[in-house]
């Protein structure tokens, strides 16, 4: 009989848990998803190209981004709204910045549009999303804005044709937030 008034069914339930932390690997070597913790432009396009796609393609984009914006007055706009946005229109805009600035020429799903125009028009309706007299353009006003007013900052990106609450929930994993 268990001392410690634990039934059988929580025993068993510790039990499997044991079992299952056991032969999954030592938790010590679980690794925390890095994300873009403070990289609000590097977030968005991971976010925009890693749906309904291959990670690995998504990781390409990015990687092809920071290659070729670094070559941009100003370098690589990592935890800007404003830079990201000055590169893709310093490509001739979101259309020809789908080849030149990302290298991928992907649709979002179901709307037709290139992810290139989503991540152009997500990042233009976050800047213009105003809470307190700031607009959003780091991953720190992001996260200030969603603590403030997190409606205002979901009906800003939900409101972009191509980002639905699979995206939502996933920009917020991206920058670190616990949902």
């Amino acid at each position: 009989m268990n001392t410690n008034a634990e039934t059988h069914e929580d025993q068993l339930v510790n039990e499997l848990v044991e079992a299952v932390k056991t032969s999954i690997c030592h938790q010590d070597a679980w690794v925390e998803p890095s994300g873009y913790p403070n990289a609000v432009s590097l977030a968005i396009i991971d976010n925009i190209y890693s749906l309904r796609a291959r990670y690995g393609a998504a990781i390409n984009v990015v990687n092809n981004f920071v290659k070729v914006s670094a070559t941009q007055p100003g370098g690589v706009p990592r935890d800007s709204l404003s830079g990201l946005l000055d590169v893709i229109n310093a490509h001739g805009g979101a259309e020809k910045a789908a080849e030149s600035l990302f290298g991928n020429r992907s649709k979002s799903g179901g709307t037709g549009r290139l992810k290139s125009e989503v991540v152009h028009d997500v990042a233009h309706a976050l800047r213009n999303t105003i809470i307190g007299g700031v607009s959003i353009d780091t991953a720190e006003q992001f996260r200030e804005a969603l603590e403030t007013s997190p409606e205002a900052v979901k009906r800003a990106w939900l409101g972009v044709k191509g980002c639905g609450i699979a995206s939502w929930n996933y920009i917020q994993m991206n920058l670190g937030i616990q949902t």
